[in-house]
């Protein structure tokens, strides 16, 4: 005989204080209901409910947020009314009844996404006149739903983990009629069939470098204002009859004690300000926001980090150690990304980015000097909002970060840097040939770059990974510390290492970057040289590989995926030297002494002459500057020797 028992079940969320927790859930093993229409969803801070159960409209997952990006409410009033019973269980059951995943845990980002299939499966429902269940229990209305609604593979990893979920539960726990196993797998190999987002691209290197150099200049354009600018703001902000414009509703709610125009001549800005178009405290509410874009964008730029990371740092986030190497200096946060729950997590960055975040620390003190945040709450990107110069001033209750659905950046740097021309076009088919980047119309010459934190992630990759892709020398020396930096710590094994043990940490990106980049390198470098190339391998690429027109370009970027698997396999390698580039795949002995013309004899080695040139002034010029009966100077000679006569060699083959 089979008895009823008790279920209890607690939601899934991570919460950080006890007040917060929604209500535990008990379900009758023999007759499954659904929680009651007051059932708590939610709690704020303070323990006052947030949401229940029946709520019409939303329901509000604030509090368990895991990132200052992610949408936290999941609205019920967009559905057709007759699905939302259903589509409010189902939900409740990946909140609560969902017992997979790391730590069992569940953030609002996974639940959103869980969400939108609910959505869609509830507007094809009533499109249809059936019930979410009555879809869900066949193979062939699911198979129709996917063919009406699933337009990208990320909804259907979301769909079919959805369907796993409810598989792994069981009808009798859920009351939800679930399709097979093997039902479940066959739809998995329907990936194929979805398209799937392009691929987000690689900055082309004059764009990624001007808009860097035009970050820069925003950031000290405020260094340069600074105490002023904090002085002025703050009495601004402290007095509503200072610093206002002269509008009829000002003088008659407030009385104006100095203009606008005034307060800046008396705190010395005027000069400054007109240069920025500063004209009223909507402008430097604006001006504020850039400078946090400048200073987000670069940090994109220097780290790697997503967007919602970035928006997640805390003020004190920078963490500066003593190494072997010297200093290291990390982004300290937290991420939620395929971890389940919140990690303390690090991200390598450079030197550059001590004044980018003393910069913004000073502006994140400025926009909420007049709330009571404590250190623990205090975010390096707060709102400018709380200024209260535009809108509605925001209250105390949360440190929040601006939403930055629109920017005022591009008002403060010179667009004409970054607008897309024939060189960038050409970089992009290059880096995918087999997408026509002309035909889009965010990549037609002149439009202005958009730009993405993803692109930041993938481009760093690229250049840290591969220097020898880098051939501007201004973003050469943009990007020479960061450079530096991920080559030392973000190498397998480092003691660091546990600080970004997470599937989807950027150095994963920089990880696999490898191969692709690598391969991206031997081809322009040394198959697409318009120097012949000398040297064992260099020889070999002449007779063999070397295009010797457009039509055997084309063919080689068609089949870069051959050489990609070389690298992956690791038949080949690739690096740049003083004299051209070394293809072996093994450690080199040579390199520890400094033997430079050791290059010459080895097997893997690619000579160019405009590079042994080089080598060959600097080698005649360290010479020179010997005493003459040293033996140091007999040593070095001997190695300037051997370079020219490997020159005299090269010349004589023609």
């Amino acid at each position: 005989m089979n008895e009823s028992y008790q279920l209890f079940y607690e939601s899934r969320f991570e919460t950080a204080i006890d007040q917060t927790k929604p209500d535990s859930f008990q379900l009758n093993s023999k007759n499954i209901t659904c929680p009651s229409q007051t059932f708590v969803i939610s709690r704020n801070t303070d323990g006052v409910v947030l949401s229940t159960y029946g709520d019409a409209t939303f329901w509000d997952l604030t509090p368990y947020r895991t990132a200052a990006s992610q949408d936290t409410k999941l609205f019920w009033n967009n559905i057709p009314y007759q699905t939302v019973d259903e589509a409010k269980w189902l939900t409740f059951i990946m909140i609560y009844l969902v017992s997979t995943g790391r730590a069992g845990a569940l953030t609002v980002g996974t639940l959103y996404n869980y969400h939108k299939v609910i959505k869609k499966l509830c507007h094809y429902a009533s499109e249809e006149s059936l019930t979410v269940s009555e879809i869900l229990a066949s193979e062939q209305n699911v198979a129709k739903f996917i063919k009406s609604k699933i337009n990208t593979g990320s909804l259907l990893t979301y769909f079919i983990a959805f369907l796993g979920h409810l598989f792994e539960l069981g009808e009798k726990q859920t009351g939800i009629p679930t399709l097979g196993l093997k039902v479940i797998t066959n739809i998995r190999a329907l990936r194929e069939t979805i398209p799937e987002h392009k691929q987000h691209p690689v900055i082309p290197p004059r764009i990624f470098s001007g808009f860097l150099s035009e970050l820069w200049a925003l950031i000290f354009s405020f260094k340069k204002i600074q105490a002023s600018l904090i002085s002025l703001v703050e009495k601004c902000v402290k007095n509503k009859r200072y610093g206002r414009r002269q509008k009829p509703k000002n003088i008659e709610k407030y009385g104006i004690e100095l203009t606008f125009s005034e307060a800046v001549e008396f705190h010395g800005l005027t000069s400054e300000l007109d240069k920025l178009g500063i004209k009223s405290l909507t402008n430097i509410h604006g001006y504020i926001l850039a400078i946090q874009d400048a200073g987000r964008y670069l940090l994109h730029a220097y780290s790697g980090m997503r967007y919602s990371e970035l928006l997640s740092l805390m003020l004190n986030c920078l963490s500066i150690e003593k190494s072997k190497h010297g200093n290291i200096v990390r982004l300290l946060g937290k991420t939620s990304k395929l971890v389940g729950q919140r990690k303390t997590t690090a991200w390598i960055t450079s030197k550059e980015s001590e004044t980018i975040v003393e910069v913004l620390k000073s502006i994140a003190k400025l926009v909420t000097h007049d709330h009571d945040f404590s250190a623990k709450e205090l975010i390096l990107f707060p709102s400018p909002s709380y200024l209260g110069f535009v809108g509605a001033k925001r209250s105390s209750t949360a440190c929040l970060p601006h939403t930055h659905t629109s920017s005022t950046l591009w008002r403060f740097i010179n667009i004409k840097e970054i607008e897309i021309n024939n060189d960038d076009l050409n970089f992009l088919e290059i880096i995918d040939g087999s997408r026509a980047w002309r035909m889009e119309d965010k990549f037609k010459i002149g439009e202005r770059w958009s730009f993405s934190s993803h692109q930041f992630r993938r481009t760093l990759a690229y250049y840290c990974r591969q220097s020898g892709l880098v051939k501007l020398s201004t973003l050469k020396r943009q990007l020479k510390h960061i450079t530096r930096e991920m080559s030392l710590y973000y190498a397998d094994g480092n003691e660091y290492s546990e600080l970004f043990d997470t599937n989807e940490h950027f150095y994963k990106e920089y990880d696999r970057s490898k191969p692709e980049v690598d391969t991206l390198a031997y081809v322009l470098e040394l198959l697409f040289s318009e120097e012949d190339l000398y040297g064992s391998h260099g020889n070999h690429i002449e007779r063999f590989n070397k295009q010797k027109n457009e039509q055997q370009k084309v063919k080689i970027l068609s089949n870069r995926e051959d050489i990609v698997k070389k690298f992956k396999n690791g038949e080949l390698a690739y690096k740049e030297t003083a004299l051209g580039a070394c293809t072996t795949t093994y450690p080199c002995n040579q390199k520890l002494l400094g033997n430079i013309s050791a290059c010459i004899k080895c097997t893997d080695a690619v000579l160019k002459p405009s590079k042994l040139q080089n080598v060959i002034n600097y080698q005649r010029n360290f010479v020179e500057s010997l005493e003459s009966n040293s033996i140091e100077y007999r040593t070095e000679k001997m190695e300037l020797e051997t370079l020219l006569l490997q020159q005299n060699k090269m010349v004589k083959r023609g």
